[in-house]
């Protein structure tokens, strides 16, 4: 195997995001609940980026498959605490990293008129979590 590239390549012009989604609906009905989803997610994310191997075995036991290719994945990722995403969000970074997966969907044809990431990523939401 020859490896091509790591995400810390091409970090911080460009990373690789994970997402939750909300309907709009979820946000403003009951936004109590979503700031407690958003605080537990953070914490989750703050004990990934603190112990990457540990986070891989408690992984693959949950999801009943073999470790192994969830530990080749881990080593291509690159993993930010939530302080380092809320900061991210502020200042925009993280809108630049959705645009740049938006603009790749445009041109593999997977979409064609991609909504701004200010139109669905609520960067002062995660950030003031």
């Amino acid at each position: 195997m020859v490896e091509v590239a790591k995400s810390d390549e091409f970090y911080p012009e460009n990373s690789f995001p994970s997402a939750f989604v909300a309907r709009n609906e979820v946000i403003t009905d009951d936004i109590d609940m979503v700031g407690k989803f958003v605080a537990t997610m953070k914490e989750a994310n703050d004990y990934r980026a603190a112990d990457v191997p540990r986070s891989v075995e408690i992984t693959a036991k949950f999801l009943g498959v073999p470790i192994e290719p969830l530990q080749v994945e881990s080593e291509n990722g690159k993993f930010l605490t939530s302080e380092e995403l809320a900061a991210a969000s502020k200042d925009g970074t993280v809108a630049g990293w959705l645009k740049g997966l938006n603009d790749q969907f445009v041109a593999f044809g997977k979409m064609q008129d991609p909504l701004d990431p200010e139109d669905y990523y609520l960067a002062d939401l995660y950030a003031g979590n």
